[in-house]
């Protein structure tokens, strides 16, 4: 019999198995298991440090992107709009405010190689991701997803015929008082667009839509064939 193994049992020993059946267990967990109790602590500390990061980490009823190649959109213009939205935008995790998210998105040339493959991938990633559904973009990025040969395209004209009847991709923001005395009309001209009803949801394409609608009233008060609230 080893040394250790000795020490071990004599340890063992030192209380009842019977009579104090708890305390021995945790006497033999003590000393034959320290270093996995240690280890079990650590991995208790970061799972309650992720769980607490999970929990208070700002979450958003609605999410949207302005994704521009050269002509760069500020981000007064975007937090502007993220503000007006959320005056009309539900709360729709119950939690007494609507709270709406933007991400600005510099998709040309002018950032770093980085910044630039991270927003690429950004881009890319929302595209399956069904909290993204309502796009704002520059002439470029517009053309860039008009569609690939086949004609295929992350975007849907649903929305858009449902606001106005067109059945467009896109809609110019350039007549929207939010855009109107901007330097994003003419060849700057910012549109907005939206991806199609998830698979997942069984609602009506008039129920998932209605509040990107209510959005598009906000924007484009004016714009023929709109129906009124």
């Amino acid at each position: 019999m080893g040394k250790n193994k000795a020490s071990r049992e004599r340890y063992d020993d030192l209380i009842d198995k019977k009579k104090h059946p708890l305390k021995w267990f945790t006497q033999v967990v003590w000393y034959r298991n320290w270093a996995f109790i240690i280890l079990g602590v650590i991995l208790a500390g970061i799972l309650s440090y992720l769980t607490y990061q999970s929990i208070t980490s700002e979450r958003f009823d609605m999410r949207f992107i302005m994704a521009y190649y050269d002509d760069v959109i500020t981000s007064p213009y975007a937090i502007t709009l993220e503000g007006e939205i959320e005056q009309i935008y539900p709360d729709v995790d119950g939690n007494g405010v609507s709270d709406v998210g933007v991400d600005l998105l510099n998709l040309g040339d002018s950032a770093s190689v980085e910044v630039n493959e991270a927003f690429w991938r950004k881009m890319l990633a929302s595209f399956s991701d069904d909290n993204y559904i309502m796009y704002i973009m520059d002439t470029r990025i517009k053309e860039l997803y008009s569609g690939n040969e086949n004609g295929e395209t992350p975007f849907d004209s649903t929305c858009i015929k449902l606001f106005c009847g067109e059945d467009s991709l896109f809609l110019p923001l350039e007549s929207s008082p939010y855009f109107v005395d901007s330097n994003y009309t003419g060849d700057h001209t910012l549109y907005i667009a939206f991806r199609p009803k998830p698979k997942s949801v069984y609602a009506s394409d008039e129920l998932f839509y209605k509040d990107y609608i209510d959005i598009l009233h906000l924007l484009l008060p004016d714009y023929p064939g709109s129906k009124g609230e």
